[in-house]
C-alpha cells in the first residue's frame, strides 16, 4: 500500500517530503508527484538522502534524491517549478 506523504520542497534533483513512516539511508522508493495540468501522477525513482527526528506525532522530514530522471521528467519538473514560482 502506498505511504501519503506532503510535499514541502521540490527540486529538479530531489524533494524533502514529511513522512509518517521511516525509511532507511540509501532505501529506494517510487515517488508519485501530482503536477497541475497533468493527467496522470509523475512517477520518479528515488533514494532516501536522509531523515529527520520524527515529531511528538511521529512524522518526519525526509530527504529523496532522484535516481536517474528522464528528460521528460525534467523537463515536467521544470515547468511546474517555473509555473509555481512566477
Amino acid at each position: 500500500m502506498p505511504e501519503e506523504a506532503w510535499l514541502v520542497d521540490l527540486g529538479l534533483g530531489g524533494a524533502c517530503i514529511e513522512l509518517d513512516q521511516s525509511f532507511d539511508q540509501g532505501q529506494a522508493l517510487l515517488v508519485l508527484i501530482d503536477l497541475p495540468g497533468l493527467w496522470e501522477p509523475l512517477e520518479l525513482t528515488a533514494e532516501v538522502a536522509w531523515r529527520g527526528s520524527a515529531d511528538k506525532a511521529g512524522k518526519a522530514l525526509t530527504g529523496v534524491r532522484f535516481v536517474q530522471p528522464s528528460g521528460k521528467a525534467l523537463r515536467l519538473l521544470s515547468e511546474a517549478l517555473a509555473t509555481e514560482f512566477r
